[in-house]
């Protein structure tokens, strides 16, 4: 999963926030210090285990650094292409992002996919530049004021580098929860603390401590008759291969992969899918003591048919007892979902 943080407030303990996202990143975390701001990681190892692939990544002539969680889908067909300009020294999605920028510059957000949490550090302009993912999948954090920005994976890494300032609670935020029963982006719990919006970027001119720029970055289209009209058993086969294709990509990884299976029609095609291209894929469940609630025996079924290793708990009402006083730790932010 990883976690990310940095900025440039000064007197802000950036070690102790980036260890309130150990739990994001428990192999190992690095902060480095530059003249203008700080950058700092927690590593959860997927893809390339080895030292080399550890963040903050400086570029071979330190010009643009990189911190960034998340993952990059199908990559190897750019990673070659920038091998063939650039001295690539390992094989993480990571290096193959922060070259990208290297050669296309602000465009290199068209050339990649996944979902993700990135912020470039571009020395040659002194500037910090955010990109969070086009669904919003990944969480990105950030505080802005006239002291500066701060950003970070959660909520609670921002609250605990700023020490013991005291935080106002936004009452228009407040209002929309009450509403809503979320707290929608850009807005969190907290005045002046916000979140990048899904497909947005935005600059920050480190010299002039001061935003240029805050902008969506890619549009949904719908309703287009670009690919022409299709018959149902077109689209039904179309799915099916985009389907394919996507798992099929996200199962890079240099560690054991796993999936949830609830038992349900989505979790049991994603399974399914991981099972064809991975034969110790492990399935892992959830199941209910209240009968109307369980659906682990669907789970079980689709385990036994496709030989599938699976795990499964069974959750009580005291097992919900003992957890819901951590849930504010957790999410940091009020939600409604039950």
């Amino acid at each position: 999963m990883c976690g990310i943080l940095g900025g440039n407030v000064k007197n802000w303990d950036y070690q102790k926030g980036i260890e309130a996202l150990k739990h994001r990143g428990p192999d190992a975390q690095r902060i480095k210090e530059y003249p203008l701001c700080c950058l700092s990681f927690a590593r959860l190892s997927i893809r390339d285990l080895s030292e080399n692939a550890m963040q903050p990544m400086e570029s071979a002539d330190g010009n643009v650094v990189i911190t960034f969680n998340g993952e990059i889908y199908g990559y190897d067909k750019l990673r070659s292409a920038l091998s063939k300009k650039y001295e690539l020294r390992t094989t993480s999605d990571t290096e193959v992002i922060l070259y990208a920028y290297m050669e296309y510059g602000d465009a290199f957000i068209d050339k990649i996919d996944g979902m993700f949490a990135i912020v470039i550090y571009d020395r040659r302009t002194e500037m910090l530049k955010l990109y969070r993912d086009r669904y919003g999948v990944k969480p990105l954090y950030y505080y802005l004021s006239e002291q500066g920005l701060v950003f970070a994976s959660e909520l609670k890494a921002i609250l605990a580098a700023s020490g013991n300032r005291k935080w106002e609670i936004d009452g228009t935020a407040l209002y929309d929860f009450l509403c809503y029963q979320y707290i929608p982006d850009p807005k969190s719990l907290y005045k002046d603390i916000y979140k990048l919006e899904p497909a947005h970027c935005m600059f920050y001119d480190l010299r002039e401590r001061k935003r240029k720029a805050y902008k969506k970055y890619w549009k949904l289209h719908v309703n287009t008759n670009a690919f022409g009209i299709k018959k149902e058993k077109d689209v039904a086969g179309d799915i099916r291969e985009l389907l394919h294709q996507s798992i099929q990509e996200q199962l890079c990884a240099d560690v054991p992969v796993g999936t949830y299976l609830s038992g349900g029609i989505d979790s049991s095609i994603v399974t399914y899918e991981c099972s064809t291209a991975k034969k110790d894929i492990l399935a892992f469940t959830i199941g209910f003591h209240e009968k109307k609630a369980d659906e682990s025996a669907y789970a079980a079924l689709l385990a036994k048919r496709y030989k599938i290793n699976q795990k499964k708990r069974i959750l009580s009402s005291n097992d919900i007892r003992e957890t819901i006083g951590t849930l504010q730790e957790i999410y940091d932010e009020p939600f409604s979902d039950t």
